[in-house]
């Protein structure tokens, strides 16, 4: 495979892996997140609060964050270079969170690397946008 055919592979294998991250944040997946999310991910939330991994599956495995709907109000982009990539993606989000109902949208830089066990999120940052 020529250089440039493996990285449009790594393009498309990091947008699929975006895409299941989104699935299981939609599902509420935290099986499928663990997988997904690097032992040391960090979130940084729109208030730039500091969200370690385990705090943020527990926010899923407890019911304190429920996504009923997320969609992508924006196609994702991918940037590979390497074994690291970027994916950035502007989703709707509804949903509740310690019971109170919200709308927003969120804009979602992801840093990952690409792994023996496939792309990992190691740092996640998000910004809320006026809807």
């Amino acid at each position: 495979m020529s250089a440039r055919g493996r990285g449009q592979g790594r393009i498309d294998e990091l947008l699929a892996a975006e895409h299941r991250l989104q699935a299981a944040h939609r599902h509420c997946d935290v099986r499928e997140m663990d997988a997904i999310l690097d032992d040391r991910s960090i979130r940084v939330d729109p208030e730039g609060t500091l969200v370690p991994k385990a705090e943020d599956l527990a926010s899923f495995r407890d019911g304190l964050l429920v996504i009923d709907k997320l969609e992508e109000a924006e196609p994702a982009q991918v940037i590979v270079e390497g074994d690291t990539g970027i994916t950035r993606a502007l989703l709707t989000v509804i949903g509740s969170y310690a019971g109170h109902e919200y709308v927003t949208r969120l804009r979602y830089t992801r840093t990952w690397v690409r792994t023996g066990q496939g792309w990992r999120v190691l740092a996640i940052h998000a910004s809320q946008i006026a809807v």
